[in-house]
């Protein structure tokens, strides 16, 4: 289910467009940056017994270009960092 987010989507913010593909970047406190394509996908959750929740169209971004993190080193395979930051693409605001 997963999809870029167009350009129009209302949580392409700054619109930085991209073969009508939004991208943003973000700088963080300490200097780290991150230039990301917004995405959306549906996330699963384990609630209990078994039971699940879905939560479709859940925004986020999808990192291209990442500073290098001290986690990143001698082979570490994390794909990336969920940002819990503040805005409208915060993804616990998404799941409520």
């Amino acid at each position: 289910t997963y999809t870029m987010a167009p350009c129009d989507h209302p949580l392409c913010d700054p619109r930085i467009c991209i073969e009508n593909v939004c991208h943003y970047s973000l700088i963080y406190a300490d200097g780290d940056y991150t230039r990301v394509i917004l995405s959306s996908d549906m996330f699963t959750f384990p609630v209990h017994d078994g039971v699940v929740a879905h939560f479709a169209n859940v925004i986020f971004g999808v990192g291209l270009e990442n500073a290098e993190r001290p986690f990143m080193i001698n082979n570490n395979l994390i794909g990336g960092i969920l940002g819990l930051g503040r805005g409208p693409r915060l993804i616990l605001r998404q799941l409520i």
